[in-house]
């Protein structure tokens, strides 16, 4: 969505009303953002599970399996709280800042 979206409206690709299309494209691409979320975290708690790899989680040498879940925890924050809760009633207001926009989108896109 960052990728796509935020350049084609840098573009004025979107029309006039460009936060009017980003609402339009975003209301349809969150609901799959959160299943998708779901997914990957069911299927990695599964694998956990049945590979019965929790004791790795208290070893320093397994660090990227800690990373792996905060990254996805950081990303499912962001799809389940932060999105709902503020930036969507935020959006106009911030919208009126459109390079600090782009630039939190590049960041979270790129972290």
């Amino acid at each position: 969505m960052t990728t796509a979206l935020l350049p084609a409206i840098r573009r004025g690709e979107l029309g006039g009303n460009w936060l009017a299309a980003f609402r339009a494209v975003e209301r349809r691409f969150v609901w799959q953002a959160r299943i998708a979320m779901l997914v990957v975290g069911a299927t990695g708690f599964y694998m956990i599970e049945a590979a019965d790899l929790w004791d790795r989680f208290s070893s320093v040498a397994y660090w990227w399996m800690h990373a792996m879940v905060g990254v996805w925890a950081i990303f499912a924050i962001g799809v389940f709280v932060v999105e709902p809760l503020f930036l969507d009633r935020r959006l106009p207001a911030l919208a009126a800042r459109r390079p600090w926009m782009a630039v939190a989108h590049w960041l979270f896109a790129h972290a």
